[in-house]
């Protein structure tokens, strides 16, 4: 069986492939991950500009913004055939991180168009099943590699624009959040160390999913629903969180969860030299939200609140009045996470 290849492009260079697509038949070998491939003996899908932010940079999310869409080393795509049948991606011409990406099959392809996945990492999935995670380790801050393990998912279709060529597009199914910590007490936050953060909703945050055949709304196919998230910050050493104002690069913690009508609770959990010996915990529960697929949530806390970690209020001592700080939370209007797609979420 003769094996056609299946091209696809970057949305910047859609011009030039549409007038060259005649000969791709003769296409030479190219370079990939895994050396070089001869892509006349494989079929070929390639992203258009909607790709994946999960590399360890973080691609220009800042308060109140989307982000910038890469791929990295690793990915991997699935086409969903049948319920019981998924194919994956065999390699792909990633050698670094890139906004566009070509994924190679060893198959052969003609119809008109294609449901494909993206399930994270290719170690953490068999190619049907995404699992949220109920622990989600984030190592430096202002990071989003992590997410590839825990959740981020996308799906798309392939589109045939000529004879063995298609194109991809795809979204995210996930919501994500990006959570901005600070603290306002001037002696409190000298030295101050976030050790962690919980996040509990009064529904389902996270489980195990078949997104290619239920999506993530269908909670009834889900397995092992939980409505919490443990954040674990720098392997369980913390992030700093001794800035009086949020500071993206020195604290930011991302999540990923699942999408629909929230009441979130944020338990920060820190320390202070001003308290030796104790774990500090301030919570901080946010309005009803629907948070939407494919987009990212800015929340900006003050950890401010006094209590220990047994939720006893500290009572007041040395030169800092231990009281219960009414200060704030404030959640930004989530934005979609591309950044063809960062309008206001409706």
């Amino acid at each position: 069986m003769k094996r056609n290849i299946i091209q696809t492009i970057s949305f910047a260079v859609a011009a030039l492939f549409l007038t060259a697509c005649g000969s791709d038949d003769n296409l030479s070998p190219s370079t990939t991950e895994t050396g070089t491939i001869d892509k006349s003996k494989y079929t070929t899908f390639t992203s258009v500009n909607e790709g994946m932010t999960r590399s360890h940079y973080i691609l220009n999310h800042s308060l109140n913004t989307g982000a910038d869409i890469w791929w990295q080393p690793g990915d991997k795509l699935w086409l969903y055939i049948l319920d019981n049948l998924r194919i994956g991606s065999v390699t792909s011409n990633l050698t670094n991180v890139s906004a566009s990406a070509e994924f190679y099959f060893t198959y052969d392809f003609d119809q008109p168009h294609y449901k494909v996945n993206y399930l994270g990492n290719q170690n953490s999935t068999d190619g049907y099943f995404v699992t949220f995670g109920e622990y989600q380790w984030q190592y430096p801050p202002n990071n989003t590699d992590h997410l590839q393990n825990v959740g981020d998912c996308a799906e798309g279709t392939a589109t045939r624009v000529a004879q063995g060529q298609y194109k991809v597009t795809m979204h995210r199914l996930p919501a994500y959040l990006c959570i901005m910590p600070y603290c306002s007490d001037p002696d409190l936050r000298t030295g101050a160390i976030l050790k962690g953060v919980t996040i509990t909703a009064d529904n389902a945050l996270r489980g195990k999913f078949d997104v290619g055949r239920y999506g993530l709304f269908d909670r009834t196919h889900a397995e092992n629903l939980g409505n919490n998230i443990n954040m674990v910050l720098n392997g369980g050493n913390g992030f700093p969180v001794d800035n009086a104002t949020e500071d993206q690069n020195r604290n930011a913690i991302f999540t990923v969860m699942l999408p629909g009508w929230h009441t979130l609770t944020l338990t920060f959990e820190f320390t202070s030299p001003k308290i030796p010996g104790q774990t500090l915990r301030a919570v901080k529960t946010l309005d009803n939200i629907d948070y939407h697929p494919n987009t990212i949530t800015d929340i900006v806390a003050d950890v401010a609140n006094y209590y220990n970690a047994d939720n006893n209020l500290i009572g007041d001592g040395g030169t800092i009045a231990f009281s219960k700080k009414q200060t704030g939370v404030i959640v930004r209007a989530h934005k979609d996470w591309g950044t063809l797609f960062n309008k206001k979420s409706k």
